[in-house]
């Protein structure tokens, strides 16, 4: 095939071990295949929204009604993505509740195959381009292809509301900035600055998690959300990492650089009056100059 799809694998029970799937996947030829998993439903619609997806698979231990809620969840979410179900019970029931609930096919676990796969697949990858509709224009960052502060705040917001209704959940915010950018920028030129703006994109892209968002603010100020992160000293150790990958030399097509990272951190257990306040505290402390 010459496609290169992103496939999302769904664990709609926890526990439930997708390595089989996964496995058969790569067996089913397809070129430059990336597959995503996530544990909870709520990671499931938070990657949904800032990573596109060509299909979703949703894989099930034997609790059907958790299967049949997270499809009807997805489905919400996206009326035109393919969403296949592998079921391990051939009950017909189970097959009727999940059709219902809004998935386009159903695949029982006993007879997959990675020619099955690849045929099932191959057609919903190509449905999925056909008529896919184009993104909201604004929402990633022409430059880096990172989301943009618009998508982030939109994001942050569904998570501050998620907090809201579950006291317990607890997610943070990295800001990471480039001490004297403008600086770098005029002694290297636009278009070298450019790419080195590309060039931090891709190294924070690599060390996040599947289920964290990257975006980019104004100039050289970059944005980590961090969801299901339960303790500070995690959040803090994260951004320590990252400061350090981030102190690496880059190598340029003219020259070699080093910059000086900063970085500021927010957490949801704090008090905030929105999305806004939530990014800005981060943004702030940035500026502080929290060497990594």
């Amino acid at each position: 095939m010459t496609i290169d799809p992103t496939f999302l694998l769904v664990r709609s029970s926890p526990g439930h071990e997708p390595l089989a799937l996964q496995m058969l996947l790569a067996e089913a030829g397809f070129d430059g295949l990336r597959t995503l998993t996530v544990d909870t439903v709520d990671g499931a619609v938070d990657l949904l929204a800032r990573v596109p997806v060509d299909a979703v698979l949703v894989a099930a231990g034997p609790e059907a009604e958790a299967q049949v809620s997270t499809v009807g969840r997805l489905r919400t979410v996206d009326p035109s993505l393919p969403l296949l179900a592998v079921v391990d019970s051939p009950d017909i029931d189970i097959a009727e509740g999940l059709l219902d609930a809004g998935a386009n096919d159903y695949l029982q676990r006993h007879e997959l195959s990675p020619a099955l796969l690849a045929t099932v697949l191959g057609a919903a990858v190509a449905r999925r381009r056909q008529e896919a509709p184009p993104s909201p224009p604004g929402r990633y960052d022409p430059l880096t292809g990172l989301l943009s502060q618009g998508a982030l705040i939109e994001l942050l917001g569904r998570l501050l509301d998620r907090r809201d209704r579950r006291p317990d959940y607890r997610f943070a915010v990295i800001a990471l900035d480039v001490a004297d950018f403008y600086a770098i920028r005029q002694r290297i030129g636009h278009p070298a600055s450019d790419e080195l703006l590309v060039a931090l994109s891709h190294r924070l892209l690599a060390s996040a998690r599947p289920i964290d968002a990257v975006g980019r603010l104004p100039d050289a100020e970059f944005v980590l959300v961090l969801p299901e992160v339960d303790q500070p000293d995690a959040a803090r150790a994260v951004a320590r990492r990252l400061g350090h990958t981030l102190g690496a030399p880059f190598a340029l097509s003219r020259d070699e650089l080093t910059v000086t990272p900063r970085w500021g951190l927010s957490l949801s257990n704090d008090p905030y009056d929105g999305p806004h306040d939530m990014l800005g505290a981060a943004v702030l402390e940035s500026k502080t100059f929290w060497a990594a």
